[in-house]
């Protein structure tokens, strides 16, 4: 008798083990009723809300969060996602949107570019940024769009920056010049040349100039 209690016992166990999380997996009391997103403009959040809807009724125990970043993360523009959820049926995302510093135009298409070099499709910047041409994937890149986010007001003084295929990068100032710049030297490279321009009217008709030495500048036209 004490074993059949005992075999009984183990069953229902089982049993219960078995049945309370189906039961929980598939209860609409643990359905995501909202999603709560902070750390963006509201503009932005509302461009971002089709992709939170689609989360809205899963279960909230089953719910990866891996999976759900990756589908926001479907935006482009949105990164640095933090996702929690909050018992019973909701979710919280922390987010930050991607800050152009340029925007790339090539063959197949026009992209922005984020300070870390990353090229993503996003929302049209509020302000102007340089337009980026040339070898979209090389490494120099990553350094040009770094040089870019530290250097306030460049895009104001620059119309464009070409990145060509061995890594050379050239900026393109409003006058017309084209300045082949090593990035290590560009911020001092770049205020002697525009001293030399207002001192040195000869220099105003140069096409291109190298400026990867600050003592030697190499005029071309």
């Amino acid at each position: 008798m004490i074993r059949k209690r005992r075999r009984t016992s183990t069953l229902l166990g089982v049993l219960f083990l078995t049945c309370v999380p189906l039961f929980l997996l598939q209860s609409r009391l643990f359905a995501v009723r909202a999603v709560e997103v902070r750390g963006l403009p509201a503009d932005e959040e509302e461009q971002l809300r089709p992709l939170t809807r689609a989360l809205e009724g899963r279960n909230l125990l089953s719910l990866k969060l891996d999976d759900a970043a990756r589908a926001l993360e479907a935006a482009g523009w949105v990164h640095d996602l933090h996702i929690r959820k909050v018992l019973p049926s909701r979710l919280e995302i922390t987010a930050r949107s991607r800050r152009p510093v340029a925007l790339f135009v090539g063959a197949g298409g026009e992209a922005l570019v984020d300070p870390s070099g990353t090229l993503y499709c996003g929302p049209p910047p509020p302000n102007p940024c340089l337009v980026l041409t040339g070898e979209a994937r090389h490494p120099a890149v990553r350094a040009l769009a770094a040089f870019l986010a530290r250097s306030e007001g460049l895009e104001r003084r620059f119309a464009g920056a070409h990145v060509a295929p061995d890594g050379e990068v050239r900026l393109l100032d409003r006058r017309g010049h084209w300045l082949t710049v090593d990035l290590a030297t560009a911020s001092e490279c770049l205020a002697l040349f525009e001293t030399l321009l207002e001192e040195c009217p000869g220099y105003a008709s140069a096409e291109a100039v190298d400026i990867r030495r600050a003592g030697r500048f190499v005029i071309t036209g």
